[in-house]
């Protein structure tokens, strides 16, 4: 890469680009989710909840991959323990944000997903990683995701872990390629009925 790369925490400015990176590695699965099969709705809401504190798709959990001043690239990522612990608060959050009809709507869509496996405790989870696509293929995925085994290894955690649909050819090889291994197939029935999401991979990797 010719350009400068900087990795920086994200910031509640942020959102608009972070709500539109978090829709792309999310794909069908957020427009189903947030939006109920409406991609601009779904992107408005988890801008929203981008902007807010202590949700699963908050700002503070997030760091920004920055080409000339501009934000290219998303990593979300916190410690397996962590992630646990932020769904209910989102849910609070999401009740202001919805109208009681689109409430309902999203606790049916979601409830289904409760307690699914995502990390353990004792790994660092990474939820969500996108770059831009016209930023694809430079590297800065790999770089994002070495910024998350720094971090792994600032909290004292030996183990990264995440998630990825089983069709998603690219990140999959990317994953296989610096160390990630498949423990587990991840299928939700109530995904499968309403999207084409056939299933994710759950991937560690030992660190060193």
């Amino acid at each position: 890469m010719k350009t400068k790369l900087t990795i920086r925490s994200a910031m509640p400015e942020d959102a608009e680009v972070g709500a539109q990176l978090i829709c792309m590695a999310m794909g069908e699965v957020a427009v189903f989710l947030f939006g109920f099969h409406n991609p601009d709705r779904a992107r408005e809401v988890v801008e929203k909840l981008f902007a807010n504190g202590n949700n699963r798709f908050s700002h503070q959990f997030a760091d920004m991959a920055i080409v000339d001043g501009n934000a290219v690239g998303l990593l979300f990522s916190c410690s397996g323990e962590e992630v646990k612990q932020l769904s209910t608060p989102m849910v609070w959050q999401t009740m202001r944000i919805y109208n009681p009809l689109e409430f309902l709507l999203f606790l049916r869509n979601t409830v289904p997903l409760v307690g699914g496996k995502e990390a353990e405790a004792d790994e660092y989870f990474i939820s969500d990683l996108a770059v831009l696509p016209e930023f694809q293929k430079k590297g800065i995925g790999t770089l994002l995701l070495a910024h998350a085994e720094d971090k792994a290894k600032a909290e004292r955690l030996k183990k990264c872990s995440l998630t990825v649909a089983i069709d998603n050819n690219n990140a999959l090889k990317l994953y296989q390629r610096i160390g990630y291994q498949i423990v587990e197939n991840i299928k939700f029935k109530q995904l499968s009925r309403h999207t084409n999401h056939r299933g994710s991979y759950r991937m560690v990797k030992i660190l060193e």
